[in-house]
């Protein structure tokens, strides 16, 4: 009988309470939206085609959002640019602004950026 008259006497603080529980889950989940993700980069031009390789690596179209914060499967240290990682845009593409950004490191294979992966030549 005393929870009942402890319900009734604090009704408007416990849904108080429920509703600040109920806003801050979302709040949590906000939080664990990526704000960085993997690109992958998809031309199949290599080092070796020289200038055409060089303008593709900066052509934000030729790169497709993954959707992960995590390093696509198949890159590895070799010579061509695998992947970039980067905080998309509004439309969730890559920035021309981040490949531009980067352009130094993404055109030497010898870099050690963590922001980009490499593959083996297609």
């Amino acid at each position: 009988m005393k929870l009942i008259e402890i319900i009734k006497k604090h009704g408007m603080l416990l849904v108080a309470g429920l509703a600040v529980i109920g806003f801050s889950s979302f709040k949590m989940i906000e939080k664990t939206t990526f704000s960085e993700v993997w690109f992958t980069f998809n031309s199949p031009l290599n080092p070796s085609d020289g200038v055409a390789y060089e303008e593709a690596v900066l052509e934000p179209s030729n790169y497709t959002n993954t959707g992960s914060p995590t390093n696509p499967v198949g890159c590895n240290d070799t010579q061509k640019v695998c992947a970039i990682s980067a905080e998309p845009d509004a439309n969730g593409n890559i920035p021309q602004a981040t490949l531009d950004m980067h352009e130094s490191d993404l055109l030497n294979p010898a870099s050690t950026n963590p922001n980009i992966s490499r593959k083996l030549n297609d």
